[in-house]
């Protein structure tokens, strides 16, 4: 059965995968679609290329070994029976937790992440657990848009019994992803922060994924962690569980309670956006967007700021503006203004 799944921009600059041909790129990104919630699905290059590519006149098997030997999938045999792998899937992937579990035996020395006997999420056991934990979230207080979230994601063999289970928030959620944290001190900071055992590698990577997207998609063996990429999940980011707030912090050059820039996306936008005060205009959206957040907070910025950018162009000035001062209770007038 096809089923939906998301890609991420680095597969389209992936140099490893570059050195394959369209076809190849073409068929990795349609293999997704057929394969399980474990990456995996039955080596049958005919059947292939008819949910995959049935209207070109390619060779899937020379296209499928392409990407066997490239390191992109695993061809294997249990019982004589023939299977793919898509490697790194677990690392990347995150599906929907309804979606069946697989049944295709797993390559040697490979581990599922779904553990045995799982137990999907019913609204039965999402109601208990908004009961116990208060109606609010567990790391910021927040009592909008409350989700169930595993502690030890399902990706990682975690189970929806009650103790592996916690209300967060959308936003939280959202930046705690699949990924394992420090549960004590996302409680006793009230944000989310990774487990201390994660190396600076790992972390990079955690931070370059779009928070807009639950479900990414492998664009390499070895992830890209330097691309440009929507910083709104950077917060998510700390090298050590005991780090103090305030180095956390300094990682920005920009900081507001929503709009979190990173000093290369801040720098980038100022290149970008000459003829405006990127300061001023920045402290602005922050307090429309802590009123009324946006579903991506990057890609709305930045759309505003290169309208204001142009509008500076056609009046033929940069706007200078002071930066806001929140402790007089005259801002709210300067910003409307």
């Amino acid at each position: 059965m096809a089923r939906s799944r998301n890609i991420k921009p680095g597969f389209f600059t992936n140099d490893e995968l570059a050195e394959c041909s369209p076809f190849a790129r073409l068929l990795f990104a349609g293999l997704w679609t057929i394969a399980d919630r474990e990456g995996r699905g039955e080596d049958r290059p005919k059947k292939i290329k008819v949910l995959v590519l049935p209207f070109d006149s390619i060779d899937v098997n020379e296209l499928m070994q392409t990407l066997h030997d490239k390191g992109f999938i695993r061809r294997y045999e249990v019982d004589s029976d023939k299977y793919f792998q898509i490697c790194n899937w677990s690392k990347h992937q995150n599906p929907h937790h309804k979606e069946i579990a697989s049944v295709i035996p797993a390559p040697p020395e490979h581990k599922d992440t779904v553990c045995d006997g799982y137990v999907p999420l019913s609204n039965t056991i999402r109601d208990a657990i908004k009961k116990r934990d208060g109606e609010k979230c567990n790391y910021c207080g927040s009592t909008h848009d409350l989700e169930i979230d595993h502690i030890l994601p399902v990706s990682k063999g975690g189970n929806s019994n009650a103790e592996n289970l916690q209300v967060l928030c959308k936003q939280c959620n959202i930046l705690k992803f699949n990924h394992i944290v420090n549960h004590e001190e996302c409680m006793k900071q009230r944000k989310v922060i990774l487990a201390s055992s994660m190396n600076q590698e790992q972390v990079m990577e955690i931070a370059s994924c779009p928070t807009d997207s639950l479900n990414l998609i492998p664009d390499s063996p070895i992830p890209d962690p330097d691309s440009l990429v929507n910083t709104q999940a950077a917060d998510a980011s700390c090298e050590e569980a005991n780090a103090d707030i305030h180095e956390i912090s300094s990682r920005y050059a920009f900081e507001g309670q929503i709009v979190r820039l990173n000093h290369k996306d801040y720098q980038a936008w100022l290149n970008l956006y000459p003829l405006i005060d990127l300061n001023y205009e920045l402290q602005k959206l922050d307090i429309e967007f802590t009123h009324e957040k946006p579903k991506n907070w990057f890609i709305t910025a930045s759309q505003k700021l290169s309208y204001q950018n142009k509008q500076a162009a056609v009046r033929g000035k940069p706007a200078a503006k002071p930066d806001l001062d929140f402790n007089n209770t005259d801002w709210a007038y300067e910003v409307m203004r």
